[in-house]
C-alpha cells in the first residue's frame, strides 16, 4: 500500500525501475503505460521482463500468445444460435437444403450459415 492504496507488485516494480511515472494503475484503456509481460509470467516483477502498451496491445499480446481465448459457438457473448440449431443446420444444409432460406428460417446472415457449415463456427 502507498498512501492507503493498493498496486499491483508488477506496477510497483516499473514505477521503482522508471518504466512509469506512478505505481498507480492507468487511468484510460488508450494510455500506453500498461504493463505487458514478455515472460507471460503474471507474478513476475522482473522490470527487465516489462513491455509498456495500451489495454488493447494487453489484449492483442494475450490472444497472440494464446493466454486468453474466445469462447466458441454459443458461449460465444455475440452468439445467436445454439449448438444444437448449428448441428440441425448442417445437417439439413448436406440434406440438399440453400444456405439462404436456411439463414432467414434461423434470423442470420447467409455468412453465418456459410461459416457453420464449413465448420468454422459453432464447431464444438
Amino acid at each position: 500500500m502507498w498512501h492507503g492504496k493498493p498496486y499491483t507488485a508488477h506496477r510497483v516494480a516499473a514505477w521503482l525501475s522508471g518504466m512509469v511515472t506512478t505505481p498507480q494503475k492507468p487511468k484510460h484503456s488508450r494510455e500506453p503505460t500498461h504493463i505487458l509481460h514478455k515472460c507471460d509470467n503474471r507474478k513476475c516483477c522482473n522490470p527487465n521482463h516489462f513491455f509498456l502498451g495500451t489495454f488493447t496491445d494487453n489484449m492483442k499480446d494475450a490472444y497472440n500468445k494464446k493466454r486468453k481465448t474466445q469462447p466458441k459457438g454459443e458461449k460465444h457473448a455475440n452468439a445467436k444460435l445454439t449448438n444444437q440449431q448449428a448441428e440441425e443446420i448442417r445437417q439439413r444444409y448436406n440434406s440438399g437444403e440453400y444456405q439462404v432460406p436456411l439463414a432467414k428460417e434461423y434470423g442470420v446472415s447467409q455468412r453465418v450459415i456459410s461459416l457453420i457449415v464449413r465448420g468454422e463456427a459453432y464447431n464444438g
